[in-house]
């Protein structure tokens, strides 16, 4: 039995992802360190800004995922997981849960991405924290690149957060231990992982090629190839005059988290190379986000935008109406023929909600609690808009 306590829920069910806490964490951190100045301290019980106090959240339970040298837990909970509703004091369970061990390098990638970060972040405000993430950053990079480390994932029948490719999440691990350390081997491992990167014709929320890709450019050059030609692509895309809403990609499920992905590795890229050519597809996206859609709404909850999304397929919304979901959010719209597999377990009937008339026969966005599909909400996909922001920032807020 290990302590796996903190981190954050997957979704709309109540099980814990490894992979989803080590991004959530990383883009957080990547946030912080583009732009300290913009964060502040409001909600955190800690001295920390509150970026830096949820970032450290989630470092500390990535220092627990690796409790020994034969295990690494990639989900707590899973497939057999309480679904329905209830708060945490109603855990018939009591809190314990079923834990996933594998060495999957996708997985292992990410977290010592996030850890390696945070000990370049945390040096000079915690330097035991700060050491405490490098050593374990180390330790599971190491073991990642091992033969016999594979990118695995949970299938039982259908497959839970998966990422068939680990080049992306090793080349970011290996460009932060670099940064982090120095240490040549770090970015002879980095070039390699690149070297084999493809170009990103199709993106989802769990490929990270744009942004790792970004991150080695100053020291590898030749990744940029990749990069223009992804990145042109989606830009095509986006200015095709049939595309009247700049969307970078077609729709798909999780289609927005998909967006921020595409938007994150044009805004790093532009950062990298100070050239601006990718930049608009960062306002394309934000745009998308909050309100330039067929249904005109904000697909982020936000109290000051009146058409904003708030019926979240989240437990806590649903049993405590009273609090709104600040900040979260939705996966967005989805192309009409995955819903409508997908929708067979929806007991509402979606022609009766307001967003309904603005649906097309490509793609479909209901603002209802029981749509798991539009309005499931995930903790990374905030971590990349809340990134996504602070590159719009400094790409176009005059700093």
């Amino acid at each position: 039995m290990h302590n796996l306590l903190g981190g954050w829920y997957a979704s709309t069910d109540y099980t814990k992802s490894t992979p989803l806490i080590a991004l959530t964490t990383f883009y957080l951190l990547r946030a912080h360190n583009l732009a300290p100045e913009t964060f502040t301290r409001k909600y955190s019980q800690s001295a920390l800004t509150d970026i830096l106090d949820e970032a450290r959240f989630g470092l500390e339970y990535l220092l627990k995922v690796m409790p020994n040298d034969r295990d690494f837990i990639i989900n707590v909970g899973g497939f057999d997981s309480d679904f329905g509703v209830r708060l945490p004091h109603r855990d018939r369970r009591d809190g314990l849960r079923p834990g996933y061990s594998i060495f999957s390098s996708s997985c292992m990638g990410s977290v010592a991405a996030a850890l390696a970060t945070g000990a370049s972040t945390f040096k000079n405000i915690d330097a035991s924290f700060a050491q405490r993430c490098r050593e374990k950053a180390i330790q599971i990079f190491e073991r990642a690149i091992q033969p016999d480390v594979r990118p695995e994932w949970l299938e039982r029948g259908w497959s839970l957060f998966p990422d068939a490719t680990a080049d992306d999440n090793l080349l970011m691990a290996a460009v932060a231990l670099f940064e982090l350390t120095g240490e040549e081997r770090f970015l002879t491992a980095a070039k390699a992982f690149s070297d084999r990167l493809p170009v990103a014709h199709w993106i989802t929320w769990d490929v990270q090629n744009l942004l790792a890709q970004s991150m080695i450019l100053p020291n590898h050059p030749n990744a940029q190839r990749t990069v223009t030609e992804s990145l042109n692509g989606f830009l095509a895309h986006g200015r095709n005059p049939q595309n009247i809403w700049n969307t970078p990609k077609g729709y798909t499920i999780g289609g927005l988290y998909n967006y921020f992905v595409i938007g994150v590795g044009a805004g790093a890229n532009s950062l990298a190379t100070g050239n601006r050519n990718f930049a608009p597809i960062v306002l394309d996206v934000l745009n998308y986000n909050y309100g330039l859609n067929n249904w005109g709404v904000s697909f982020t909850a936000l109290q000051s935008i009146p058409e904003s999304v708030r019926r979240f397929n989240h437990p806590i919304y649903r049993l405590q109406t009273r609090l709104f979901p600040e900040g979260v959010t939705a996966m967005g719209p989805t192309d009409r023929s995955t819903h409508a597999a997908q929708s067979i377990w929806i007991l509402y009937d979606l022609r009766t909600t307001p967003s309904f008339p603005f649906n097309t026969q490509a793609v479909v966005f209901y603002d209802l609690d029981g749509d798991f599909i539009s309005m499931g909400g995930r903790t990374s996909g905030a971590a990349k808009n809340i990134y996504l922001m602070t590159l719009a920032n400094k790409l176009f807020g005059g700093n």
